[in-house]
């Protein structure tokens, strides 16, 4: 049997940070352009505004439902990996959405995807780095261990895990 290799911290880091880095770039350009998009759209001020609302109240039932469902299912890397490909998915359609409920039904599933990404990768980052955690103990497993995938939806309710007071 040949020893396991112990991974590249720097690169385990680095692609965090990219990972962190395109979501929170996609909502910088996303949150002051998408209403002017719209209007180029053809959307008024009054449905930019329903546009803009109905997605967040949406997303308050769903993302938490999607957690949970994360927690149950396990598997954060696929989940991610979904996560950002519904994403992509959702972009195109939103550009082939032209009238408003289609615009509505894209935008609140677009925003949930968006939302749910956040806390898987704060749960992968979490269960990698965490004192403890593979990071720490300098095995890296694979996958996040039974006992960290609860902490998906917690995130979510804005909750911090009691293991590691510096997240």
């Amino acid at each position: 049997m040949t020893a396991a290799k112990s991974p590249d911290w720097r690169a385990v880091e680095a692609r965090l940070a990219l990972i962190y880095g395109a979501i929170f770039l996609v909502f910088g350009v996303q949150s002051p352009f998408l209403p002017v998009w719209l209007s180029a759209r053809g959307l008024g001020v009054a449905e930019i505004g329903l546009a803009l609302a109905v997605p967040r109240v949406l997303q308050v039932f769903l993302v938490p439902a999607l957690s949970r469902w994360a927690d149950r299912r396990g598997g954060v890397m696929a989940m991610l990996a979904l996560s950002c490909l519904t994403m992509t998915l959702l972009f195109a359609a939103l550009a082939a959405a032209t009238r408003l409920t289609p615009t509505l039904i894209v935008l609140g599933l677009l925003f949930c995807a968006q939302r749910g990404a956040l806390p898987l990768i704060d749960v992968l980052a979490f269960a990698i780095f965490a004192p403890g955690g593979p990071a720490a103990s300098g095995a890296l497993e694979g996958r996040v261990p039974d006992a960290r995938r609860s902490i998906t939806a917690a995130r979510v309710c804005g909750a911090r895990p009691r293991s590691s007071p510096a997240i």
